[in-house]
């Protein structure tokens, strides 16, 4: 065989070649194999052309539903340790009917009566065992993550991300905003190792003490760098900036409701305002405020406080969002609500038919309103659009028994209210999974609930939400609040109040919900 005719062999049974993994896209797109030299590449210099890296990202799931092999797993196989749950622990995820024989509502004290703080009236164990001391950060590389770094980064894609939002599609910004930024940002990089490491603990309780501390090192970090990232910008705000603080608040209210997650809605509001447009990346932005918007409309409506975040990007108000499960019109009306129903009493005499012409304007648009669906992609699970659907019906519904509450007075054994109370057993039933974003449409119809029955049936949904990871904070809070509202109310049933000037909402519920976060 001659030389020439044994090259034609090798190259028709497959000549081995390397190829370049780092290399520029004008490379990539030309199919020539890149020198990548940095800024620019030799083979683009020497064609004058302008080299162009990019950091792209392909999703497993996206290989799988285009029918290919994720990243090199064709070539070779690899031992990967999978960080997800076994699948005996995700079949318990359904929800089971519980024995209620031993429920009972007899455990009150004379705290139930007086005392407007909970944390007075409810004794909280901490949710785990927390170390006496933290050690020193460690260091991770500029380039690569270490193994349990890498774990925990798997971990929040394959899990985190999928709980944070009711369609997991491109509109998740929790995997498509976050996750490219933390390979950018080392205050990004910690916050999502952060919030890994705390739903890891949460998930596996014979490892919860170690991974706890693993999240408050990264917190810790995450911290240091996100202070260091503004003092150097000198006064011009960048967007990676919104994004770590998105986080640590979502650490913060995964972590036994901590109160300080507030602190990151005001300084991110705070921060929007004195952006340019020109400094503003719009799809962060839109990411950012639709999330703090969200908590801040839901926190406020059960303490009463004043809005400490104004700033929303334009969208469809009538749409239904992907994350928060309702249009942006239902969630203004939430928040309308919670200013008009700010003590009727200091209202002058001369103000009080405003007041009252805002509630009927404001009732009105609640009747009318339409939530109509966004536009799904054909990869969108059916069970996700049935899910975003029946999500902004018990939205709406608990808007109506909020409204009706907090600013008519109407109390559980109203008839309206009861038959919204119906309705709403009847939806959450019928939901197969609970998310985070359905914790307020519960907390709101609980709390007037005044049949045995119906209470049983809430304190299982309550159950049902701390076993959802993002949830299980505030839904132990919410749920202590709920018991004792209940307490309460059945104790002064009799009685003769001298407080019966104020509505349900503001006697029972607003003195036990300051730092409340009920998204």
């Amino acid at each position: 065989m001659t030389l020439s005719s044994a090259s034609a062999t090798d190259k028709k049974t497959g000549q081995s070649v390397r190829h370049s993994r780092n290399g520029c896209i004008v490379c990539k797109d030309r199919r020539r194999r890149c020198t990548e030299e940095r800024p620019s590449c030799a083979r683009c210099t020497a064609d004058n052309r302008a080299c162009k890296y990019i950091l792209r990202l392909t999703w497993e799931d996206e290989s799988r539903e285009r029918g290919i092999k994720h990243g090199r797993g064709g070539q070779f196989e690899k031992q990967v340790v999978n960080p997800v749950p076994s699948t005996d622990l995700i079949n318990q995820r359904g929800w089971n009917v519980p024995q209620h024989e031993t429920r009972q509502f007899l455990n009150t004290y004379t705290t139930a009566i007086v005392g407007n703080s909970l944390r007075q009236v409810v004794h909280f164990g901490p949710l785990r065992v927390k170390a006496r001391s933290v050690g020193p950060p460690y260091g991770i590389g500029d380039n690569c993550l270490g193994f349990t770094d890498g774990l925990l980064f798997q971990y929040y894609e394959s899990q985190i991300c999928y709980n944070l939002t009711l369609v997991n599609d491109s509109s998740n910004g929790f995997r498509y905003i976050v996750l490219p930024a933390a390979h950018s940002y080392k205050s990004v990089r910690h916050s999502v190792l952060a919030a890994g490491a705390l739903h890891l603990s949460l998930d596996r309780p014979s490892n919860s003490l170690d991974n706890y501390v693993v999240a408050l090192r990264h917190k810790q970090k995450a911290l240091g760098y996100l202070r260091n990232e503004i003092a150097s910008l000198n006064g011009k705000p960048s967007s990676h900036i919104l994004i770590s603080m998105v986080m640590l608040c979502l650490f913060d209210i995964t972590d036994n409701c901590q109160v300080s997650w507030s602190m990151h809605l005001k300084a991110a509001s705070d921060m929007l305002q004195i952006m340019d447009t020109a400094s503003k990346d719009p799809l962060i932005a839109s990411f950012v405020s639709k999330f703090f918007a969200t908590r801040d409309a839901m926190s406020r409506s059960a303490c009463g406080a004043a809005s400490k975040f104004r700033h929303m990007s334009a969208v469809d108000s009538q749409e239904i969002d992907k994350s928060w499960g309702c249009s942006f019109e239902l969630m203004n009306i939430i928040s309308s609500i919670t200013d008009l129903s700010r003590r009727k009493s200091d209202f002058k005499t001369s103000e009080q038919k405003d007041h009252s012409s805002k509630i009927l304007e404001l009732e009105s648009r609640l009747e009318s309103i339409i939530q109509t669906m966004p536009p799904l992609g054909s990869l969108v699970a059916r069970n996700e659009a049935q899910l975003l659907s029946q999500t902004a019906a018990l939205i709406q519904n608990a808007t109506n028994i909020y409204f009706c509450t907090a600013l008519h007075s109407a109390g559980p054994r109203t008839h309206l209210i009861q038959s919204l109370i119906g309705s709403q057993i009847d939806l959450i039933g019928n939901l197969q999974s609970l998310r985070s974003t359905h914790l307020w449409s519960i907390f709101v119809t609980s709390l007037y609930a005044h049949v045995d029955e119906d209470r049983l049936f809430f304190i299982d949904q309550f159950d049902r939400l701390e076993n959802t990871r993002p949830a299980i904070g505030p839904a132990v809070t919410a749920r202590a609040i709920v018991e004792i509202v209940w307490k309460r109310r059945d104790l002064d049933a009799d009685s003769n109040d001298k407080n019966a000037s104020l509505s349900d909402w503001e006697r029972y519920v607003r003195p036990l919900s300051e730092g409340l976060s009920l998204a």
